[in-house]
């Protein structure tokens, strides 16, 4: 059965970009380069273009695939900068527990979005590492919806100044159709 689209935004609130302006630049990076065509795109490539790269990518997979969904598109442009920080900057561990050791207080958010950011990469990109040892991937999927929300809460509600919807709450109720958009346009095995 088909999913239910919401074009009208999430209770009222309005989205930085509506539907029809996310679907015309998913239209328009169709026809860049994308990472499959270009075999030596991780030696010459910049980070920039890379994360350029990735969201034309996941945004032609949620096209192909029928998510037409504003959030879906926000989200795809988040992961695609999460994977090219990630790609620049390596995580100091790979284990969630330790982002979440380093929370020291109450307004600390970054250990949270980090600590997320890694569960996502794992139920993603790193698969196999989320049947490691005593974890298993829906541990992941609901340890990584928990985390985002959790980040949610503590940065976009404290900062009054944000619009909209913040990416945290976002990736959390679009967490698993993400991951397997995430998967189908990264992952080739």
């Amino acid at each position: 059965m088909g999913e239910i689209i919401n074009f009208r935004g999430l209770q009222g609130e309005s989205l930085e970009e509506n539907l029809s302006e996310l679907m015309k630049r998913a239209k328009k990076m169709q026809e860049e380069k994308g990472m499959s065509d270009d075999k030596e795109f991780v030696v010459k490539a910049t980070f920039e273009k890379m994360e350029r790269m990735i969201s034309r990518d996941i945004s032609d997979t949620i096209l192909r695939k029928a998510h037409v969904n504003s959030e879906y598109f926000l989200c795809g442009d988040y992961i695609a900068k999460m994977i090219a920080r990630t790609a620049k900057e390596p995580p100091e561990s790979l284990y969630v527990i330790d982002y979440l050791a380093k929370v020291e207080d109450e307004r600390d958010y970054w250990n949270w979005q980090k600590a997320a950011d890694l569960a996502f990469l794992i139920c993603t990109l790193f698969r196999k590492r989320a049947d490691h040892r005593m974890m298993r991937y829906e541990d992941y999927v609901k340890m990584g919806k928990g985390l985002y929300i959790t980040f949610y809460n503590k940065y976009y509600k404290r900062n009054k100044d944000q619009d909209g919807v913040g990416i945290g709450y976002l990736m959390s109720r679009n967490y698993r159709t993400m991951a397997e958009i995430t998967r189908d346009t990264l992952v080739t095995s």
